[in-house]
């Protein structure tokens, strides 16, 4: 696997991880951001499937509209990703409080 495509897998993984987290806290849209060399990559989903990509670095004024859109693909889709239904009754209450 070259490089490239670590780079994306990794967003990948990062993106679920994120919606994931979204989706059991009942939000509707999940955010990265993801740090990259002299700069950082802002990415945003929400469930309809609408994503927004920034590339950011700190001493360009550039865009990377393939880029954008490679990373674009990559991200997951809102209902593809699956979470575990919780079922311990007490967990949302051990979340907010931090004990029972």
């Amino acid at each position: 696997m070259d490089y490239n495509m670590k780079f994306l897998d990794d967003i990948t993984d990062k993106m679920e991880c994120a919606i994931i987290l979204s989706k059991s806290e009942g939000s509707c849209s999940a955010y990265i951001s993801y740090p990259i060399h002299e700069g950082y990559i802002d990415i945003w989903c929400n469930d309809k499937d609408e994503t927004e990509v920034v590339i950011c670095q700190y001493d360009k004024d550039k865009e990377y509209p393939l880029l954008q859109k490679a990373i674009t693909n990559a991200i997951p889709l809102w209902d593809s990703v699956e979470i575990e239904p919780d079922e311990d009754p007490y967990s949302d209450w051990v979340r907010y409080y931090g004990r029972i």
